[in-house]
């Protein structure tokens, strides 16, 4: 595992391309393969410690705000207007109800309230 950030950099743009390029095969959009990428070389492979992740706080705010950018533009404001008001419904409702589902789950699990919310607040 590396130690230095900018290696740790270098692997996540590396695996980012990768996955990019792997993703066109399957038709799935950009975003995915970046997620997929992170998830292989973070939890999955531990290629990145967590130190470094950590270190590089300022740089996964900025990758965030560039995947957010990238979701938008993907939005067709045609197509939205085709497919109507159901996903701002769906949106609402699952909004709506989170926190319900949320409790239910944690009460058949029987988990305490109070380790979920520890976790939550780190």
């Amino acid at each position: 595992m590396p130690d230095a950030p900018l290696l740790c950099l270098a692997i996540a743009f590396a695996a980012a391309l990768t996955m990019g390029r792997l993703i066109r095969y399957v038709h799935l959009p950009n975003v995915t393969a970046y997620l997929v990428a992170g998830l292989l070389i973070g939890p999955v492979f531990q290629l990145i410690p967590g130190e470094q992740v950590k270190s590089l706080s300022i740089l996964s705010d900025v990758a965030l705000g560039f995947i957010a950018y990238s979701i938008g533009a993907e939005f067709k404001l045609t197509y939205l207007k085709e497919i109507g008001v159901k996903p701002l419904v769906i949106t609402c409702f699952e909004k709506t109800t989170e926190w319900e589902r949320l409790e239910i789950s944690l009460r058949k699990l029987e988990i305490p309230r109070e380790h979920f919310m520890q976790r939550w607040a780190q």
